[in-house]
């Protein structure tokens, strides 16, 4: 049976989808009741280390952080939080 390998170009590529995936899950696909917050963001998270492996989930989980619109408002109000 034949391993099939993945470019490093599709890689990224399939990276920083999954990315933008996390972004629109986390923004959009959000359900927050009183005592319960049903979540799907962490799905492409997932995902990427089941078809990418373990170094793009990291990447992908740390790069989530620094999504621009999230960043600038927290680090406004709340400098010493990312330090």
């Amino acid at each position: 049976m034949q391993k099939y390998v993945m470019s490093k170009n599709k890689k990224i590529i399939l990276a920083s989808l999954l990315l933008a995936m996390f972004i629109i899950f986390d923004r959009l696909i959000t359900i927050n009741m009183q005592f319960l917050a049903i979540n799907l963001s962490l799905l492409p998270i997932m995902l990427a280390g089941m078809l990418l492996g373990w170094k793009y989930s990291i990447l992908i989980g740390v790069l989530r952080r620094f999504n621009r619109s999230h960043s600038m408002a927290i680090w406004s109000i709340f400098p010493w939080l990312y330090n």
